[in-house]
């Protein structure tokens, strides 16, 4: 999902990687891997991606990074004093929501209050395996929010939300979106194939 944020950047200030105005500051967090999952991290490669957005004093949490990436994502939610926030996942491969799946973000005292998943209506769903289980990424991360107080929203183009100050339109994808379990090139369910987007 491509999200196009209204309000005017300012300066960036080095070497924070932050770009800010008074209706909205970005943060763009460095995800490394935890002490002890490198040589996973080096096997994957996918890092991921996540930046905060804040504004009116409310944050959006764009993407999560890789589920090996937990001490540098909470540890910069931490830093900066956020203890609720909603979460924004641009698309479901895991190493752009893993960290709120594999990892309970109450466990580091942070409550997700509004999740923005990609509507169903896209293209399918990211498929994993594990121990001849099959898991989608919107039934693990229904499973872990649904029956709570987060509330779920679908967006798909032409949806529209707003944090703080900050009015978000949703941009595209403007066809489907298909992934795939693997493929000869990359054995992982990691890259997918992505078509007419």
């Amino acid at each position: 999902i491509t999200v196009l944020l209204f309000a005017t950047m300012g300066g960036y200030k080095a070497p924070v990687s932050e770009a800010a105005t008074g209706q909205m500051s970005l943060y763009g967090i460095y995800l490394k891997a935890d002490k002890g999952l490198e040589s996973v991290a080096e096997e994957e490669n996918e890092y991921g991606d996540a930046v905060i957005m804040e504004s009116g004093g409310e944050y959006l949490l764009m993407d999560t990074g890789s589920y090996f990436t937990s001490e540098a994502l909470y540890g910069a939610l931490s830093k900066k004093g956020i203890t609720n926030l909603s979460v924004y996942i641009s698309h479901l491969h895991p190493d752009h929501y893993a960290n709120i799946d594999d990892h309970n973000p109450a466990s580091y005292g942070i409550t997700i209050d509004k999740l923005y998943l990609p509507d169903k209506s896209i293209g399918s769903d990211w498929v994993s395996e594990n121990g001849g289980t099959t898991h989608t990424a919107y039934s693990r991360l229904l499973g872990r929010y649904g029956n709570t107080d987060t509330e779920i929203i679908y967006l798909k183009k032409g949806s529209t939300f707003k944090v703080g100050d900050v009015k978000a339109e949703v941009l595209g994808p403007v066809g489907k979106y298909d992934m795939d379990l693997c493929n000869s090139y990359f054995p992982y369910a990691v890259y997918g194939e992505k078509s007419g987007h």
